[in-house]
This record gives structure tokens, sequence and C-alpha cells, in this order.
């Protein structure tokens, strides 16, 4: 009984990491479709937060970048964005010295 109850924790634990897993890879392709939009491939991860919208109180995420990211004449060090949970929407994109209010990521 305790070798059916190990197997049992143990194909849960893998589920729940192959879980982790695949919602980070998801996360990850997000930032690099924004980052691509702004010229930069490869951006540095500086900090991934999580927090709640102000008006829905959904789970939102907050990500810190740093790279070479550039629209048009404008230039910047830093990228800091709002990205829902599901990763489906990218709001309040802040850069050293300009802000987009918003995003297409769904391509």
């Amino acid at each position: 009984m305790k070798n059916i109850k190990k197997v049992i924790i143990d194909c849960m634990l893998m589920l729940l990491i192959i879980g982790i897993a695949t919602y980070a890879i998801k996360v990850d392709n997000e930032i690099k479709k924004v980052s691509k939009i702004y010229g930069e491939q490869k951006p540095r991860i500086v900090q991934i937060n999580t927090s709640t919208e102000e008006t829905t109180n959904k789970i939102m995420i907050i990500i810190f970048l740093k790279g070479n990211f550039q629209d048009g004449n404008q230039k910047s060090k830093n990228l800091e964005f709002s990205m829902t949970i599901d990763c489906k929407k990218v709001w309040a994109l802040r850069f050293d010295s300009w802000v987009d209010n918003e995003v297409n990521v769904s391509n």
C-alpha cells in the first residue's frame, strides 16, 4: 500500500513540475515576443513579480527586462510591463524615456 501511495505522490509531483515548466516556457515566449517588437532578440530577465489588477483583482505578472530596446529613434536599456496571468494581454510598457499603453502579442 505504501508503494502505491508513493507512486501516486511521485506522479502528482511530476505533473506539477511539468505544469510549472510548461507555464515558464509560455511566459518566456511572450517575453521574447514583446522584446522582439522593440528590437531586442535576447533580453535579460531582471525580475518577475505577481500582483493583482486594480479593476478586476485578477492576478497579473510584472516583468522587468534589460536589453537594447528601440522604437524609432527612442532607445532604452530597460523595459517593464504588465501581462495577464494567461499571457494573452500585455500593457503598461515602460521604457527609460517613453511609455506604450499596450502591445499585441497574440501572433
